[in-house]
């Protein structure tokens, strides 16, 4: 489950909230900890003979960045759909 490019533009300046304690890895993110998501890009091509690929073997992954509330960087790593679908929730 990825993010295709009019999925993921579409994050773009959507506030969200996250619902897990600890997510996103190193930088443990308290549960409840808002944020906007500043961007939308493309992750890389990835090519494959799933049924999703056959018509089209390489295929953009979109991911979504996100400015987290009180904290002094933007969230660099490179949010994936499932990533954004398990660990946080739009407000």
């Amino acid at each position: 489950m990825e993010f295709t490019e009019a999925e993921a533009k579409e994050k773009v300046r959507q506030r969200v909230r996250v619902i897990v304690d600890g997510a996103f890895h190193e930088d443990e993110l308290a549960k409840g900890t808002t944020g906007t998501v500043v961007g939308a890009e493309p992750s890389s091509l990835i090519s494959g003979a799933g049924a999703e690929n056959v018509a089209n073997p390489n295929r953009e992954i979109w991911v979504v960045s996100i400015q987290f509330d009180n904290q002094t960087r933007t969230f660099v790593d490179l949010i994936g759909k499932e990533e954004y679908a398990r660990d946080l929730e739009e407000i």
